[in-house]
């Protein structure tokens, strides 16, 4: 079941954009837990105490927290959540790029602007659910979703995935080179190669500089001067692309 959030604190569109929802979601037969909040602290609260949302509908001028500043915060508990902001303004829309919005809507909502909307979100959400690779590994076959994979590197001719929890899946040793073994993922535009034995998520890169790259748990990956360049450009496209699959 999805999870989705509506935070706006004027009620009038808190309600507007819920009888949006509900309309979008009885058409699609989508089945849904949806909460509706009037401040940012109370969303921040519901997903540390409980559970991340799958979508955040968010107003950006709000009088407690606007916005943006919710969407700062809300990325250190949540990465992969997607966040649509509603506002009066297209002035706006550079500043959502710094919490990786998805998308935003300016207001008044239209029905139409806003199903399309929803329409992207909805495929983007089953594109993550749907994206994994299958991992041989000395006593079994495993599945790991791609949106897990911080990054993979050699290890003793074998390839080591480092998942977001903390975990390592070590596959089987390698026959051929490491970038045939980490193919699959290539075709993702999340994942770069940084060498001829590391794989980076974009995804979970916070900041590249001259010596390599910090992700967004505070792990920090050392480079080759000479790929952290390409590496840096690789960032800033995917994130101008929209930072999504």
């Amino acid at each position: 079941m999805l999870r989705i959030a509506i935070l706006d604190d004027e009620r009038d569109q808190r309600e507007n954009t819920h009888n949006l929802l509900s309309e979008y979601l009885n058409e699609h037969h989508i089945v849904a837990k949806v909460i509706d909040f009037p401040s940012a602290r109370q969303v921040l609260n519901e997903v540390e105490d409980n559970a991340p949302f799958d979508i955040y509908i968010v107003d950006i001028v709000m009088p407690e927290m606007s916005g943006i500043e919710f969407g700062k915060l809300i990325r250190k508990l949540d990465r992969n959540g997607l966040i649509i902001y509603l506002t009066t303004s297209p002035d706006f829309a550079l500043e959502s790029y710094e919490t990786h919005a998805f998308n935003y809507i300016l207001k008044p909502v239209s029905a139409g602007k806003f199903a399309s909307i929803l329409d992207e979100a909805i495929q983007s959400l089953h594109k993550r659910l749907d994206s994994s690779i299958e991992v041989k590994t000395h006593s079994s076959i495993i599945r790991i979703p791609l949106d897990t994979i911080l990054y993979a590197e050699l290890s003793n001719r074998a390839v080591q995935y480092h998942l977001e929890d903390g975990n390592s899946v070590f596959s089987t040793t390698l026959t051929g080179a490491f970038r045939d073994a980490v193919s699959p993922l290539l075709d993702d535009n999340r994942f770069v190669l940084c060498g001829a034995s590391f794989l980076l998520n974009l995804h979970f890169v916070k900041m590249v500089d001259k010596d390599g790259a910090l992700l967004t748990d505070n792990t920090r990956i050392s480079l080759p001067k000479t790929a952290c360049p390409p590496l840096r450009a690789a960032w800033s496209n995917y994130w101008l692309e929209g930072g999504t699959k």
